[in-house]
């Protein structure tokens, strides 16, 4: 029997989890497109080239499984992977299959961060993935290392090809009517939110169901989210330790002699600690408050060492400092602000409207006129496709609110037109929903 289904769009729509899985399984025995694009220039060693090659293999299928959730929900995605499971098994191709999937799920959740990819997470990830795949291998320390260059590498280039092709093709995909009876549909599955998060994953819930962001950006993943909660531990633990080299360069200045110049150094430190604080997000909440201590505690010393001559300039260095903090300390702002931003270019006026009225003036206010004029006509589009779409009424009110907040005050260029319609939605427009930040 001939299982190239999806090569003919007529079949695409009348498939089973089973018939999918088993089509997969077949496209990469036969090593067909994306399971034939993966070498790179670095050559692989003979004895190990069965073993990059399943391995990459099943992280293009981890990608497919991806896909396949975004689109169907991870009640869906978990029997697809159940059956690739059992088929690999069964067809005795792979030992170890589970070890494999969960290795790639172990790389993704992997804090661990070198300094050279800082400015490029995806780099990261795929780091940490070839990591703990070999971390089930049997070789030896030696081995492995001289393996794993090849082995990031093809498994970088076999995601890119996989990315390439299953994205499209999982687009085309649907299951008969009977296949999915008693399935969750993805809407209704529930995220593993942590209790307290970092801003990856805040961005992450902003636009999960929200009617305000694409209908591919309202679905999380379990792997958006892993990877989301990895990034998240790996900015807290270097806020802890660059707080702690911080505290134990004030603590022990190496027997100098300090001068006000020195604390005051360090008052500039502990404020820059406390803005990333803000910008790692409610995770860093703990840490936040240590810092604060540490912060009124070289106050304290400054006032202390203070000359009498200088104590009046020196009070307004520190309302000034604390009226940038109380203004600018905004999670918002400053997770908008970080150079690896979650928040991205296309992303930032949905997630602004999911925020308070305050956060979305002190943004308002950091923006030129020229940028607050051109919110309102696309807020308010967006607004207008999520009513079309028939939400519920309860984050209408807010993001209105949102909206209208600058043109309170006067300040973001709001037409007397569009003042009059946010009225008008406020009593008519009954039928928006979106998870509020405390309902997510």
């Amino acid at each position: 029997m001939k299982w190239n289904f999806w090569r003919k769009e007529s079949t695409l729509a009348q498939l089973d989890p089973h018939m999918l899985a088993y089509g997969m399984f077949e496209r990469m025995g036969k090593h067909e497109f994306p399971f034939n694009k993966w070498r790179g220039d670095r050559p692989i060693p003979e004895q190990a080239d069965n073993f990059v090659e399943i391995a990459v293999n099943i992280y293009q299928l981890s990608v497919f499984l991806d896909c396949v959730e975004q689109k169907f929900g991870s009640d869906v995605s978990d029997i697809v992977r159940s059956h690739l499971i059992t088929i690999m098994k069964k067809a005795g191709s792979v030992s170890l299959v589970e070890g494999f999937f969960d290795s790639i799920q172990v790389g993704r959740a992997t804090p661990e961060r070198d300094p050279v990819w800082a400015d490029k997470p995806d780099f990261q990830v795929d780091c940490n993935i070839p990591r703990a795949i070999l971390s089930i291998c049997s070789e030896s320390e030696e081995e492995k290392h001289a393996l794993y260059p090849v082995l990031a590498q093809s498994l970088s280039l076999g995601k890119i090809s996989a990315e390439a092709s299953f994205k499209g093709l999982v687009d085309q995909i649907d299951f008969r009517p009977e296949a999915t009876v008693g399935l969750r549909k993805p809407e209704d599955i529930p995220p593993h939110w942590s209790e307290v998060c970092g801003c990856f994953e805040r961005q992450l819930q902003r636009r999960h169901n929200s009617p305000l962001f694409s209908l591919d950006l309202r679905r999380v993943t379990t792997a958006e989210l892993i990877i989301a909660k990895a990034r998240d531990l790996a900015d807290l633990r270097q806020l802890e330790e660059d707080s702690k080299k911080l505290n134990g360069e004030i603590a022990d200045p190496g027997g100098q002699k300090l001068t006000f110049s020195d604390v005051y150094k360090w008052r500039e430190a502990v404020e820059t600690l406390l803005m990333r604080a803000f910008a790692v997000g409610d995770i860093a909440n703990q840490q936040r408050k240590y810092l604060r201590t540490l912060y009124e505690s070289i106050l304290q010393s400054l006032r202390d060492s203070c000359p009498p001559e200088k104590r009046e300039q020196l009070e307004k260095a520190i309302g000034g400092s604390n009226e940038h903090l109380g203004r600018f300390g905004n999670q918002f702002l400053q997770q908008m602000t970080r150079s690896d931003t979650p928040i991205a270019s296309g992303e930032l006026l949905p997630s602004l409207l999911t925020e308070d009225v305050e956060t979305v003036r002190l943004v308002a206010s950091t923006i030129s006129k020229e940028e607050r004029n051109g919110f309102v006509k696309p807020a308010m589009a967006l607004i207008e496709k999520a009513k079309e779409e028939g939400y519920s009424q309860s984050f209408l009110y807010t993001c209105l609110d949102n909206i209208s907040a600058r043109a309170i005050h006067g300040s973001c260029g709001m037409t007397r037109t569009a003042s009059r319609s946010c009225r008008y939605y406020r009593k008519k427009g009954r039928t928006l929903f979106c998870v509020p930040k405390k309902d997510v």
